[in-house]
């Protein structure tokens, strides 16, 4: 591990959260060369920091529109948690990552709702990502969280493998164009369909999976599969959908290079997006829930279990 946790303080539920820093992640800087950085992350309060928020999104994701820092502001205030990564920059700090959350509930149950997390492209593939939601996920805890939603794009592997395989979030519920026309360059072209991850934070099957105990895939292929597919050159075809399978796991394949194919074949891609979601809300709807990722060649799987419980 090229990382050491250092605490700053003891705080309660109620008191200010704990500081984790990250040292000597190897990242590939602007100038294209690898070299070892400090990142630090860290809990943001200031205006100034909010502010900083605001304007590194449009770099993140590339679009115009942000989240207003004086809602960022309000939020992180009324017990949302937002974060920071930040590198030196001569004598400064640079804000290079962001993860931003609120509380949400149903009426039933509150949880705290992961809006934003995200990395600029030069940073990304070092594990910053993952290393600001663990850190999220020590502070809800603290706050008196057991639960962190967000979503995600079901078909942008990268993600799936973070979310579910290594943080160990499971995935009961499909939301179809979840945000409407989207026209950045991760969201343009397709409909905005998203998983609604649940990040169980206290159970042990979060804990089993953040300490590497994940199940291998050997078993896993043998298992059946609700889409079937084929080669076409070098890109995988969604063929006939099987919706009458009743084993109690079921996989769902789909293309390693989602984001590649959509830039590629935009034809190809609305086919993977139109299949999986049927596939998915069929499944989810008879109460599998999707509980583990992982790839084959150029495939990956979603398992879905109608037995899981956490």
């Amino acid at each position: 591990m090229w990382y050491s946790l250092i605490k700053h303080g003891d705080t309660g539920i109620l008191g200010e959260p704990v500081r984790i820093r990250i040292m000597s992640v190897p990242v590939t800087g602007s100038t294209g060369g690898l070299e070892t950085v400090e990142v630090t992350l860290r809990e943001l309060k200031t205006a100034r920091e909010m502010k900083e928020v605001e304007e590194v999104q449009s770099r993140i994701w590339g679009r115009a529109e942000t989240v207003p820092s004086h809602q960022v502001i309000a939020e992180a205030r009324n017990g949302g948690i937002v974060l920071g990564a930040f590198v030196r920059d001569g004598e400064s700090e640079r804000l290079v990552g962001l993860s931003h959350s609120f509380p949400g509930t149903d009426g039933r149950e509150v949880w705290l709702y992961s809006h934003m997390t995200g990395i600029l492209e030069e940073f990304r593939g070092q594990g910053i990502g993952s290393r600001m939601k663990l850190l999220q996920r020590e502070i809800a805890l603290q706050k008196g969280f057991r639960v962190i939603k967000w979503t995600f794009d079901p078909l942008y592997y990268p993600n799936a493998h973070l979310n579910v395989r290594k943080l160990g979030g499971i995935v009961r519920k499909y939301e179809v164009d979840y945000y409407g026309e989207l026209t950045d360059s991760f969201n343009s072209g397709i409909p905005s369909d998203r998983f609604i991850l649940e990040w169980h934070i206290a159970s042990s099957w979060v804990s089993r999976a953040l300490s590497g105990c994940a199940d291998g895939t050997s078993d896993q292929m043998g298992i059946p599969r609700t889409i079937q597919f084929q080669y076409r050159g070098n890109r995988v075809v969604p063929g006939d959908l099987d919706l009458g399978l009743e084993d109690d796991k079921v996989t769902v394949p789909f293309p390693v290079d989602f984001a590649g194919i959509k830039r590629q074949d935009l034809l190809l891609a609305r086919q993977w997006r139109l299949a999986t979601r049927q596939v998915f809300l069929h499944y989810l709807g008879r109460g599998y829930v999707v509980c583990d990722v992982f790839q084959c060649d150029q495939v990956c799987y979603y398992l879905l279990d109608r037995d899981f419980s956490i």
